[in-house]
């Protein structure tokens, strides 16, 4: 085999995996059919509503506070908020999303949902938080939770 020579290639391929980042705000709590009468008054405005009385609410458990200025929430149908500019949220505090209404809730940080309404499916739905980059942060899958 004088005068003649083998190419060798060697390809090396390194594989880099992101650490799995714990989010600090998650989906909390979800209302989507609120109870019958009064006491199905969420947002405390004196008049029960079975859309402007959903509610979904997100905590920030972390001991650092988080912008989620420009972040949304979304369900299986479209966005249904996104948080207004300067929403902080302190260390280890929840915020409410209200399907709408005029909500008296003074102890309570709360917004109003953008869309004007939450659609919160009672036989089952999917609501998901995201980043300004539209990256999933949370997600709640829930069943038929009506009446």
């Amino acid at each position: 085999m004088r005068g003649k020579y083998i190419a060798v290639s060697i390809s090396i391929v390194i594989t880099m995996m992101a650490s799995p980042v714990r989010a600090s705000v998650i989906l909390n709590e979800i209302l989507a059919d609120p109870a019958s009468g009064i006491l199905g008054d969420s947002n405390n405005d004196g008049v029960r509503s079975g859309t402007q009385d959903e509610f979904i609410e997100i905590l920030n458990y972390n001991d650092m506070a988080a912008d989620i200025s420009g972040w949304s929430i979304s369900d299986n149908v479209s966005m249904r908020h996104i948080f207004p500019a300067n929403t902080i949220l302190s260390p280890y505090t929840f915020l409410a999303i209200l399907g709408g209404g005029s909500p008296l809730l003074p102890n309570i940080n709360w917004q109003v949902a953008s869309s004007g309404s939450l659609g919160l499916n009672n036989a089952g739905d999917t609501v998901s938080l995201f980043n300004t980059e539209a990256q999933l942060i949370d997600r709640v899958v829930y069943g038929n939770i009506g009446g």
